[in-house]
């Protein structure tokens, strides 16, 4: 099988052109150490005993899924806050018309109080009237 150039990105090509002629071979192998990746793909364990790797998309997702968490929580929260502060509104809102409500049922208390006494001296009134002609 021949031997060809493998196919280099332009951008690696201006690279290679300005590497120095005389050690060609192991200017490229420097090359590529220094431009590969920190992380080798080059993995001679077998796939069960390798340890586990996060990825860039797995860690995104994670942070997403994170961040939902914790605005979700925030809003129920925050919605708790609010209810709470409105129900204490409302509590001394009850609280500042409580004096006046009791003088009013004293009043109604008073007003049927008497409307019993003047029924009653009514109804008197009507006995009364109806034994006299007797």
């Amino acid at each position: 099988m021949p031997v060809t150039e493998p196919p280099f990105k332009p951008a690696t090509r201006a690279l290679i052109q300005r590497l120095p002629e005389e050690d060609g071979g192991a200017a490229i192998l420097a090359l590529a150490v220094a431009l590969g990746s920190r992380r080798p793909a080059l993995n001679l364990l077998p796939r069960e005993l390798r340890p586990r790797t996060v990825s860039a998309g797995q860690l995104v997702t994670g942070g997403t899924a994170t961040l939902t968490a914790v605005l979700g929580l925030a809003l129920l929260v925050g919605q708790g806050y609010k209810q709470h502060r409105y129900a204490d509104r409302l509590s001394r809102a009850i609280r500042a018309l409580d004096p006046e409500v009791k003088s009013v049922e004293a009043l109604s208390a008073e007003l049927n109080q008497k409307r019993r006494l003047l029924e009653t001296i009514q109804t008197i009134e009507r006995g009364e009237s109806a034994r006299s002609p007797s």
